[in-house]
């Protein structure tokens, strides 16, 4: 009987990671730690619907003396653990997700630390090292200084909530189980409840636990669900609190460390502001409740002290506190200058803001040939509604006009937390009159005048630890010694020349020589082909793999046009676009030297899409070229903006110079909306790629719904494709495409009236296209690049739920449904489908299924209603197929 108790019980609740559990398992395979024999992996398949099941099985043939399978229906990660601590014999158990790994050496140490301190810590932890997604340590790892016990009453901030970065003694654990009825945070309730019993638990920081970050996974899709706040509150934050306060028989008194918990990860809730998910009325009053019940059991100086959070929420917090001081934060004058208080530091003393020392953020810079325009914000402690801001140029003071920075500002929900005061002014010159200028700004607070030092955004070209110098149209900007003035000069290349190679030689004396090497090899080219370019340059771009969009309509349109201008087009070599659009001009490879070499000396980029990988090719490495980056973007968008995408769109993430328009709507709506732009970037002159449309249809219904981003992992931007998602299958989204594609009656009026039906998924989900089966051989899934203009063509109806291709389709007068089966994921913006769209929404299968039945009679197609055909004409301003041309002359008049 001795023999079968194990030193380690790793317990891995597995539930469609089949692209991950072998990779797990193997990482505890390769343990290098003696006594491996005495190590069992419990894998509980929690109802796996992919192939995690089978790689199981495979894994306990490999490895029989290491590997317990149980096989179970779905009970969730919590049910799927408790179920593998029934079978445990370890005197050390683990629960180790299988999509994650441990380092070599993690249960050797772990395994001699508890040897060593088996009597004074239940649970020992180590610390987490992300990759995946996000790469870099946990936020929580810096308690790791070295190996020891945390005394938790001493060290109230290094708490510890994963337990799958946590090894527990198994007699700690007794009757503990995870709480099974939690849909978040059931790990730390479980490791709180153990480690509480003795206040103090181990750390080991030898190894490590590699933790896989997915777009996907709960922590990043919680967001959106409703269980992630009030249910959240009440069954992990409220129910820890009342435990303690049990376990310690003090009225109204929890340990500083149970507190500062609880905290923590309250503060991932209150700083969510997009993507969060609608809470009705009557849901926000209870969740404020609930949230001002939390905050009672919480110290004002535990609030003060929290790690990482801004002090403009740790305000917001003590102000929902009934029971608070609230005297943390407080404005004074002194010295000529105003002062801010805000809380303490870990001495006790206040921490105190001056209002002289704030600084001034120059978020965007563009020099035209007659202006210097310039944005910015200020976010300080002060309140500075009523503060002036103006920027003296050439010895004239010029006041700025206030913008609403929505983007910026910081919410909970829908409450305002903090509003950021924006700014935006234009500085009018004559080339002869700028030399040794200079640009400062002036803030006018309470009567009394500041000089605000200046920070640099990525859009202003200018950095202060990399290049300092920007130019263009025949001016040059470069920071000041002082950080508190821009000079302004006419462009000389001596001493534009100076700057840059004094910027190269700085990045000589930094680590990683290959690389930095590389950065110069780049910089010195592109500087030389933009000093010796004659004629402007653009480069055009779609997606990374495939073409077909407003780019590539406008670069057919202008290759020929005698204007002296090179263009390129820029995509990946193994796309099957590469070799057919070089009958339009060249074409080069996304990623070689030659695209990064265009893009460094071209006037203007102009796509159809605003990912990032279209306008910084350079991922985190933008900053080396910062200087060099300052092309016109020429958004030409890949679909009608509908909804509300100013969170995503707006002017100080993308700094679209010209952003492409094709109804009045629209375009009003990017004015009105908060995406800060202006009459002068927003053109409405209508899609190129509309004036290829042309009607031959044919028997055949097309099936095109939008994706959903939260059920996706992310783009890779080598390969412009997405990892496979296992849990795609399990979602609403999913299940309504099958089940609308292996409808019987939709498949019966097939056969019956000679129609086929072509389902074309939105790129971005093709690689769950597995998860979607389809049974009749009437229905073809597209699941490759194909052309949506010819398919427009010849296709006679179009369902779709909230995509924007229907505004294609309209132009052709053809029937459009609006399968809307589950709540729109966008935010709501000016386009309302009931009254303007092209086609009856329908909600339901046996709707959409009656409804198309109507629309045959005899067999026989009848025509499109003409009220959809009167809602597509008082939709667009133009219809005549001279999009293109009108586009094309806009971009050549930008700088005029």
């Amino acid at each position: 009987m001795e023999n079968k108790r194990k030193i380690f019980s790793i317990i891995m609740a597995v539930y469609n990671v089949e692209n991950y559990v072998k990779e797990a398992v193997e990482s505890l395979m390769s343990q290098k730690f003696s006594k491996m024999n005495q190590v069992e992996v419990i894998l509980v398949n929690d109802g796996s619907t992919d192939h995690s099941k089978e790689i199981c099985l495979e894994l306990k043939k490999l490895y029989p003396d290491n590997v317990v399978f149980i096989d179970s229906k779905n009970y969730g990660v919590a049910g799927a653990r408790n179920k593998g601590l029934k079978v445990a014999t370890g005197k050390y158990i683990n629960f180790l997700d299988p999509d994650d790994g441990l380092s070599e050496s993690t249960l050797s140490d772990v395994y001699k630390f508890f040897e060593q301190h088996y009597t004074k810590v239940d649970v020992v932890s180590i610390p987490m090292m992300m990759f995946g997604d996000s790469r870099g340590p946990h936020p929580l790892n810096y308690k790791f200084v070295e190996d020891g016990l945390i005394d938790l009453e001493e060290h109230f901030d290094y708490i510890q909530m994963s337990s799958p970065s946590s090894f527990f003694k198994s007699t700690a654990i007794q009757e503990e189980r995870f709480d099974e009825t939690m849909k978040y945070a059931e790990d730390a309730k479980f490791i709180m409840n153990i480690i509480g019993k003795k206040d103090c638990y181990g750390v080991v920081t030898t190894c490590h636990y590699k933790y896989r970050r997915r777009k996907t996974s709960a922590t990043q899709t919680g967001p959106m669900d409703k269980n992630w706040y009030t249910d959240y509150f009440k069954k992990f934050s409220l129910a820890v609190i009342e435990k303690h306060l049990k376990m310690h028989g003090e009225e109204k008194t929890i340990p500083k460390y149970v507190q500062y918990t609880v905290l923590y990860d309250l503060r991932w809730r209150i700083q969510i502001r997009n993507n969060v998910a609608k809470l009705t009325e009557d849901e926000l009053i209870e969740l404020f409740a609930i949230i001002k019940e939390i905050l009672f059991y919480i110290e004002d100086r535990t609030i003060l002290s929290l790690r990482k959070l801004s002090f403009q929420y740790k305000r917001f917090l003590l102000s929902l506190k009934e029971n608070s001081e609230n005297n943390f934060f407080h404005e004074y004058e002194e010295n000529n200058d105003y002062k801010m208080v805000i809380g303490e530091n870990e001495l006790g003393e206040p921490n105190i803001f001056c209002l002289s020392e704030q600084k001034i953020s120059v978020d965007l810079i563009q020099i035209t040939k007659s202006k210097i325009k310039i944005e910015g914000n200020i976010g300080t402690p002060f309140d500075l509604k009523k503060a002036e801001i103006s920027v003296v140029f050439q010895g004239k003071v010029y006041p700025t006009v206030a913008v609403d920075r929505y983007v910026q500002n910081l919410y909970f929900v829908d409450t305002l937390i903090k509003e950021y005061n924006g700014f935006r002014v234009e500085l009018p010159y004559e080339i002869e009159g700028v030399k040794y200028g200079s640009i400062s700004f002036i803030i006018k607070y309470k009567g009394k005048k500041f000089v605000p030092k200046i920070s640099y955004g990525n859009f202003s070209y200018l950095k202060d630890s990399e290049a300092k110098i920007y130019e263009r149209h025949g001016i040059m900007l470069f920071i000041d010694d002082d950080r508190s003035t821009i000079k302004v000069d006419v462009t000389s290349k001596k001493l534009l020349k100076q700057y840059r190679n004094s910027y190269i030689y700085r990045l000589l004396h930094r680590e990683n020589k290959k690389f930095i090497l590389k950065v110069i090899l780049y910089r010195l080219m592109a500087t030389f082909i933009r000093n010796k370019k004659k004629k402007e340059k653009w480069i055009f771009i779609e997606r990374i793999q495939e073409a077909g969009d407003n780019a590539q309509a406008l670069f057919e349109y202008c290759s020929n046009k005698a204007d002296d201008i090179d263009k390129v087009f820029i995509i990946n070599s193994f796309s099957k676009d590469f070799e057919q659009l070089k009958q339009y001009g060249k074409v080069i490879k996304y990623g070689s030297i030659a695209h990064i070499l265009q893009y460094l000396t071209a006037d203007k980029v102009i796509s159809s899409h605003a990912d990032e990988y279209v306008y910084n090719p350079f991922g985190r490495n933008r900053k080396f070229y910062n200087d060099l980056m300052d092309q016109d973007y020429v958004f030409l968008q890949h679909g009608v903006t509908k909804n509300d995408m100013s969170d995503w769109l707006n002017k100080y993430k993308k700094n679209i110079r010209m952003l492409l328009t094709t109804s009045d709507y629209e375009y009003q709506s990017f004015i009105d909306e908060p995406y800060n732009y202006t009459e002068e970037e927003i053109f409405n002159l209508g899609f190129p790629r509309f004036d290829k449309l042309v009607s031959k249809t044919e028997k055949l219904i097309l099936f095109m719904p939008t994706w959903r981003n939260p059920l996706v992992n992310k783009i890779n931007r080598q390969t412009g494709e997405r990892e496979y998602n296992s849990s795609f299958k399990d979602s609403e989204y999913c299940q309504k495409l099958v089940e609308f594609l292996n409808s019987p009656k939709l498949i019966d009026l097939l056969k019956r009236t000679g129609y086929k039906m072509k389902f074309v998924p939105h790129p971005n989900i093709r690689q769950q296209l597995i998860d979607i089966p389809v049974s009749s051989d009437l229905i073809e899934t597209i699941d490759h690049d194909v052309s949506y203009s010819e398919l427009f063509s010849v296709g006679a109806i179009l369902i779709t739920d909230y995509s924007s291709i229907a505004f294609d389709f309209a132009l052709l007068n053809k029937h459009i449904i609006y399968y809307q089966f589950d709540e729109n994921h966008l935010k709501d913006g000016y386009f309302e489908y009931e009254t303007m769209g092209f086609g009856p929404v329908i909600h339901e299968l046996n709707g959409i299924e009656n409804y198309v039945s109507s629309l045959f009679v005899e067999n026989q197609l009848i025509n499109n209603p003409s009220q959809y055909f009167e809602r597509t004409t008082n939709f667009y301003k133009y219809t005549d197929h001279e999009n293109s041309k009108r586009v094309y002359e806009a971009i050549l008049d930008l700088d005029s």
